[in-house]
């Protein structure tokens, strides 16, 4: 399970420095087939690595339970929540008997969110989109209807709950700043860096906000 991490887009941004740090965090749990893990709904506090075994994903759609994806040995889950400060998006189910590796918010925050999740001011851009060799795509998470209303200019509006879905259609040599509000654009970022992009989060106000925001999530 290290290696399946380590061998990730997400977890090639900690430091190496930080890496034993973040190994000796997580804790063992054995699990059984057919156990809950996550429900959709209820607030997260926890992220997961399957360290043995195979799990399904689930969310509700209308009166159906839909099914989203098989996850097995190596896969990761549960950080959504843990960044948005949002209720678990969906619920997994073992599929088998298994072994979990379990890490605490507070750990996931101080270590790995903090690694991966930049922050860049208006002035920092401008600077970054002067100097780069590349182009810069300003991206909005929310929904279209608060989009419409409270434009970025010069935006592109991706929908948080689409975004994981669509990263893989996004160029790979552009680099991205997802703008918004602070939680969902801090979840964005942390998506595009999951799929090997090149993410940051756009502070509006003064720099030390954000990052007290960031802590603030529970």
């Amino acid at each position: 399970w290290m290696d399946a991490l380590l061998s990730s887009e997400l977890f090639s941004a900690v430091p190496p420095a930080m890496i034993h740090s973040l190994f000796v965090k997580f804790e063992e749990r054995e699990v059984q087939l057919g156990e809950t893990i996550v429900t959709e709904g209820e607030d997260g506090d926890t992220l997961f690595v399957i360290k043995q075994g195979k799990a399904m994903v689930t969310r509700t759609k209308g009166a159906k339970q839909e099914t989203l994806a098989a996850l097995s040995a190596g896969r990761f889950f549960g950080e959504d929540a843990l960044i948005s400060d949002s209720p678990r998006n969906a619920t997994i189910t073992m599929t088998s008997d298994g072994v979990l590796m379990c890490l605490g918010k507070n750990d996931f925050q101080a270590i790995l969110q903090d690694s991966v999740i930049r922050h860049v001011t208006e002035d920092e851009l401008d600077t970054m989109v002067l100097e780069a060799d590349t182009a810069c795509i300003l991206v909005d998470v929310r929904l279209p209807m608060e989009f419409r209303h409270d434009r970025t200019p010069g935006a592109r509006n991706l929908p948080l709950n689409e975004l994981r879905r669509e990263v893989q259609n996004l160029e790979k040599d552009f680099f991205y700043v997802v703008c918004g509000d602070g939680r969902r654009s801090e979840l964005g970022a942390y998506i595009l860096s999951e799929a090997g992009l090149n993410a940051y989060v756009l502070d509006r106000g003064k720099p030390t906000d954000a990052k007290e925001e960031s802590h603030a999530e529970a």
